[in-house]
C-alpha cells in the first residue's frame, strides 16, 4: 500500500510540474504584441508597414538593417537576429567579429540562440530547460542528400527529432524557397530547411505560426529571420 501511495504522489508531482510549465509557456505565447521579444525599442517605433501582421507573437519586420548579422564563413551562409538575441548566453556560438558581423563557430553543426524574454521566463520557472524559451532559434546543418528533393517526407522522417504533422514547401518574400516541417512536440515547433549544393540548413523555433494553416500562415518574427538568410 505504501508503494502505491508513493507512485500516486510521484505522478501528482510530475503532473503539477508539467501544468505549471504549460501555464507559463501559454502565458508567454499570448503576450501583447508590444511585449513580443522580436521587437526591440527601435523596431517598435517602425512604420505601420513594419507592423502589418497581427500575429500573437509579434510583427513581421520589413526593415532588419539594424539587426545583428551572423555568418558561418565555412559554409557561406548568414542571417540576422534582433537585439532580443544579443545576450551573453549566445556568445557560445561566436568565435569573433568581422566588421559588423558576428562569426559563428565553424566547428559546430548546431547553434542555439536563446531570447532575452524567454530566459526571463525560464528564471521565473526555475529548473526549466531551454524548451521553455518558446522564442529560441535553433540552427542545424546536414550533409546534402538527394532524398530531401526526391522524397521529402522520408528525409524528414530519417532526420527529424520527432514525428511530423505536416511537411511542405514555401516561397519566402525574398524569393527563396524552403522546405518546412511541423513537429508533433510539446510546443508544436516548426522547422524551415534551406537546400544548398553541399549542405542543408535548418532553422527551428517554437512560438511561430508562420507555417501553421490554423493561424492563417501569418508572417511573424520567424519569417522575418528566414527572409534575412543569405548564401
Amino acid at each position: 500500500m505504501k508503494i502505491i501511495w508513493k507512485w500516486i504522489v510521484a505522478v501528482l508531482v510530475v503532473s503539477l510540474s508539467f501544468f505549471g510549465w504549460w501555464f507559463w509557456f501559454e502565458k508567454g505565447r499570448n503576450l501583447d504584441r508590444n511585449e513580443a521579444p522580436i521587437l526591440s525599442g527601435h523596431d517598435q517605433s517602425s512604420t505601420n508597414e513594419q507592423k502589418q501582421s497581427d500575429d500573437l507573437m509579434g510583427n513581421f519586420i520589413t526593415d532588419t538593417s539594424n539587426w545583428e548579422t551572423y555568418r558561418n564563413e565555412k559554409l557561406g551562409f548568414e542571417f540576422k537576429l534582433s537585439d532580443e538575441y544579443s545576450i551573453p548566453e549566445n556568445e557560445k556560438n561566436i568565435v569573433g567579429k568581422k566588421k559588423n558581423t558576428s562569426l559563428l563557430d565553424p566547428k559546430k553543426t548546431e547553434y542555439l540562440f536563446n531570447s532575452r524574454q524567454g530566459l526571463e521566463q525560464i528564471k521565473i520557472n526555475a529548473g526549466m530547460s531551454d524548451a521553455a524559451d518558446g522564442w529560441n532559434i535553433r540552427l542545424k546543418t546536414y550533409s546534402y542528400s538527394k532524398l530531401i528533393e526526391s522524397n521529402l517526407e522520408e528525409w524528414v522522417k530519417q532526420n527529424g527529432k520527432a514525428s511530423f504533422d505536416e511537411v511542405g514547401k514555401r516561397t519566402l518574400k525574398n524569393g527563396s524557397e524552403v522546405v518546412y516541417a511541423s513537429w508533433n512536440s510539446i510546443c508544436s515547433d516548426y522547422s524551415a530547411f534551406f537546400i544548398q549544393k553541399n549542405y542543408i540548413l535548418e532553422f527551428n523555433t517554437c512560438a511561430s505560426s508562420y507555417f501553421s494553416s490554423v493561424y492563417g500562415d501569418r508572417e511573424d518574427y520567424f519569417s522575418s529571420i528566414l527572409n534575412s538568410v543569405r548564401f
